[in-house]
C-alpha cells in the first residue's frame, strides 16, 4: 500500500511541478491520514486534468485514488478514459484488474490481468491479482501457476500462503505446509527486530 502512495506521490511530482513543490507532496505522503490524502490526491489529479486532459498517466493516478476511497465507479471510468488514451498501458490494465477483482468481477480480473501480463511479463502483482482472481474462481491449479509466478519476482510471505491455500484445495497437503512454513518465516522475520539491522 506504501508504494502505492509512493507511485502517486511520484507521479504527481512529475506532473505537476507548478502546483506543489516535491518536500509538499512528500510531507502529504507522510502526514495525512490515507483517506484524506487519498482526498488531496483527487484534488491534484483535478486539476492536472484541467491542464493535461489528454495525458492517460493523470487518469490512472486518479483512478488509483478513487480505488483508495471505495470510489469504485469512478475509478473505472478513469481507468477506461486512461486506456482509450494508451490502449496499451499496461499499469492501467493491471489497475482495472484490481479494481474487478475488489468488486467480485473475477473474469473481468482474469482478462486484464492478462492483458497486462501480455504487455507487461514481470509485474508481480498482476499475477497476484490473476491467481486470486482465479482461486475465487475455483481454478486452483491457474492460481497455483500465478501465486509461483507472483513470488518468482517478488516473494512475500502472503503469497506463499495463497499458494499454499490453494495447494491445499488441490490435495497437496506437503506443498501446502510448505508454502504455509515459507509464509510463516516471513512474518517471523518481520517481527524480529535483528531483521532491522544493517545488513539483514
Amino acid at each position: 500500500m506504501a508504494s502505492i502512495r509512493w507511485l502517486s506521490i511520484l507521479s504527481l511530482i512529475w506532473v505537476l511541478p507548478s502546483l506543489a513543490a516535491a518536500e509538499d507532496l512528500e510531507r502529504l505522503g507522510e502526514q495525512t491520514p490515507i483517506e484524506n490524502e487519498a482526498r488531496q490526491v483527487v484534488e491534484l489529479y483535478n486539476k492536472a486534468i484541467q491542464s493535461h486532459p489528454n495525458d492517460p498517466a493523470v487518469y490512472r493516478g486518479r483512478a488509483e485514488a478513487y480505488q483508495r476511497l471505495e470510489k469504485f465507479d469512478l475509478s473505472l471510468n478513469d481507468l477506461n478514459v486512461c486506456l482509450r488514451l494508451a490502449p496499451k498501458d499496461a499499469l492501467a490494465l493491471a489497475s482495472r484488474a484490481r479494481l474487478w477483482l475488489r468488486t467480485g468481477h473475477n473474469r473481468e480480473a482474469i482478462a486484464d490481468a492478462t492483458a497486462s501480463l501480455q504487455l507487461s511479463v514481470n509485474n508481480a502483482g498482476a499475477y497476484g491479482t490473476r491467481g486470486l482472481a482465479y482461486e475465487r474462481s475455483n481454478d486452483f491449479a491457474r492460481a497455483v501457476a500465478d501465486y509461483s509466478e507472483s513470488i518468482r519476482l517478488h516473494p512475500t510471505g502472503l503469497k506463499y500462503m495463497l499458494r499454499g491455500r490453494c495447494q491445499e484445495m488441490l490435495g497437496n497437503h506437503n506443498l501446502a505446509v510448505a508454502d504455509f512454513t515459507k509464509g510463516s518465516s516471513f512474518q517471523t522475520a518481520a517481527n524480529d527486530p535483528r531483521s532491522n539491522r544493517p545488513g539483514n
